[in-house]
């Protein structure tokens, strides 16, 4: 029986996935495809500190660079930075490394100047750059690029006029695209000591501010520590249609052959969700061949991780439903919230965003309204951990200690029967465009926090806890009063995770590629504690089974769901005053007979 349960929640879980992932929500997006939606964290070229002036120009021109990008709009301890490991396919000068050797840098077309400090520097530069012959040069300077980016330059021919101490480079510009054979793009919080990269001077400016150095995470084999970015997404819909829904929701309504009228009575989503870190490589050193295949090869090893604080929701919904012959599930979106995205120019742009939908399925005999909910918040301190390279080696923290509460059903009709599933489906969405979109790829989560499935039956002839009062065998059960007709509610909870990715490339000679994998990343199911309630027919109202107070479940505009009890004079629907005296009166009786037979044996 239990093993039958699981298998049930688990396919509403699977059936939950399937509705999302069939909604025109793809996790392939443009990050920066809505102008008014925020505005991007643009990253800027920055070096560390204590690497500032220490290159010698011998040695300068090498295969493998660490490219430093820092968020220079957060005004705090700690900042969002980036930092870009490449293995370029030849040898290659970042020119920032030894302008300390050099006064002045002149870019004029396709030459560009170089002013040398001194004879010796110019001596050594003219060494390193004829051994190669062309090389690779990546510029951070005025004229050559735009402030706070870097570009890239292919250097085909140069040469030295040593009375002036200079040397001409004949370049052209390239693709970053093409230039590496393996990239690995780390992202995350930092707080250490580096500069930013600024037109200007090209020496080591003492009073240049200080800002952060990234504590790089290693490849995901466990989840990585340290400060993260955080986003608030506090939203609240209060009195909102969302089937059909309302205009100002601005969102794509399901299609359905049905009157049905659904609104937010109250959903409130509340916490921070927060791009904790990532990691992304793209290439192989050891293979230049096939641009193409490098590009897309890029999710073979990294990750990205999401962590969660406060994070939870209220979601209390009325609904007008009429019955259906066939049970019926549906996925409604509510308005997305983006999550600040930030770009490297010409490199990278990452957008992530959250896609809170809403699931509910209805199995009902009759037309009914009715309301119905739950609050359910996420543990603080919960994470995911995507394996984009290997999604069955992702991970999660905290999300089986997510508590989930219901919100008591409410209707004005008496004696209701009806099966409800109630869902929070939140989509954790991260776009990713590489080389101004030579490869789009989309990580998504989808959680499912939670699905509450609630049945609704009627009983008789039972106690105040729905328990049949004929197979009760203890002397408190027998001194139970007697209901005729009570409603009985059972609740069944599934928690799941799910993971997907998706992956396209399109290359200028016309080839494309591309996939989408998906994986469950946990689910769980479990049952909440049985209801018993009873009708006022006065009220209109349910309310726990009692027979001194007249019980009506209410729900306050806040979304709290409370039951508050009013005296009454008659019994909250048991049987019948007659039957009900009755049963009083074999009870008194059974118990003189009892006294009497004791008196008599003594």
């Amino acid at each position: 029986m239990a093993g039958q349960l699981f298998r049930t929640m688990l396919l509403v879980f699977f059936v939950a996935i399937q509705e999302v992932l069939t909604l025109d929500t793809s996790p392939v997006l443009d990050p920066f495809s809505k102008e008014d939606i925020l505005p991007k964290r643009q990253l800027r070229a920055a070096m560390k500190s204590h690497e500032l002036g220490t290159r010698d120009v011998k040695g300068s021109l090498r295969f493998d660079h660490y490219l430093h990008y820092l968020d220079a709009n957060t005004q705090s301890a700690s900042q969002f930075a980036a930092q870009l490991i490449l293995n370029f396919k030849t040898p290659t000068l970042l020119l920032e490394d030894i302008e300390h050797h050099i006064d002045k840098v002149d870019c004029y077309g396709s030459k560009i100047y170089l002013h040398f400090s001194s004879a010796d520097a110019l001596r050594h530069a003219h060494e390193e750059f004829n051994e190669v012959g062309s090389f690779l040069l990546i510029t951070s300077h005025e004229g050559c690029n735009e402030d706070g980016e870097r570009d890239s330059h292919m250097v085909s021919e140069f040469s030295v006029q040593v009375e002036n101490c200079l040397i001409v480079l004949l370049v052209f510009r390239v693709p970053w695209k093409t230039t590496f054979n393996a990239m690995t793009l780390d992202f995350g919080e930092s707080n250490g000591d580096f500069k930013l990269r600024r037109h200007g001077s090209l020496r080591p400016r003492q009073g240049a501010a200080a800002l952060s150095s990234v504590q790089y995470p290693a490849a995901p084999t466990s989840t990585p520590q340290g400060t993260t970015v955080s986003e608030n997404v506090n939203r609240q819909w209060l009195e909102t249609a969302i089937l059909p829904p309302d205009v100002s929701l601005s969102v794509n309504s399901p299609k359905i052959k049905t009157s049905w009228q659904i609104s937010c009575k109250n959903c409130t989503i509340h916490g921070n969700i927060d791009l904790s870190s990532g990691s992304f490589t793209m290439g192989n050193p050891n293979n230049s061949s096939n641009t193409n295949e490098s590009i897309l090869n890029f999710l073979d090893n990294g990750y990205v991780e999401f962590g969660l604080n406060g994070f939870g929701a209220h979601i209390e919904l009325e609904n007008n439903i009429t019955a259906q012959t066939q049970l019926t599930n549906l996925t409604v979106p509510l308005p997305q919230i983006p999550i600040t995205p930030f770009q490297i120019a010409g490199i990278a742009s990452l957008g992530p965003v959250i896609s809170p939908n809403l699931y509910v399925e209805f199995d009902l005999e009759a037309d009914l309204d009715f309301t119905y909910g739950f609050d359910v918040l996420v543990p603080d301190n919960s994470s995911i951990l995507i394996d984009v390279g290997s999604l069955n080696k992702s991970s999660q923290q905290g999300f089986e200690k997510t508590n989930v509460t219901t919100i008591p059903f409410q209707t004005e009709v008496a004696n209701a029967e009806l099966k409800t599933t109630g869902g929070f489906n939140p989509q954790l969405l991260l776009s990713l465009s590489f080389f101004e979109g030579a490869a789009e790829a989309g990580v998504g989560v989808f959680l499912n926090l939670p699905s509450v499935t609630a049945t609704l039956g009627t009983v008789s002839e039972v106690n105040s806890h729905c328990e049949n009062v004929t197979n009760s065998t203890t002397a408190n059960k027998a001194l139970d009063d007697v209901f005729g007709l009570l409603t009985h509610v059972t609740e069944d909870v599934v928690l799941g995770i799910g993971l997907t990715e998706q992956l396209k490339g399109v290359f200028p000679d016309g080839y494309q590629a591309g996939y989408s994998p998906s994986q469950t990343l946990t689910a769980t199911t479990f049952s909440l504690p049985t209801g018993c309630l009873s009708f006022d027919s006065h009220a209109k109202t349910y309310g726990p089974a009692t027979v001194t107070t007249t019980s009506t479940a209410t729900s306050t505009k806040d979304g709290k769901g409370t039951a508050t009890g009013k005296s009454a004079a008659s019994v909250n629907s048991p049987v019948g005053e007659g039957y009900a005296g009755s049963g009083r009166l074999l009870i008194v009786s059974g118990l003189l007979f009892v006294v009497s037979t004791c008196f008599m044996l003594f």
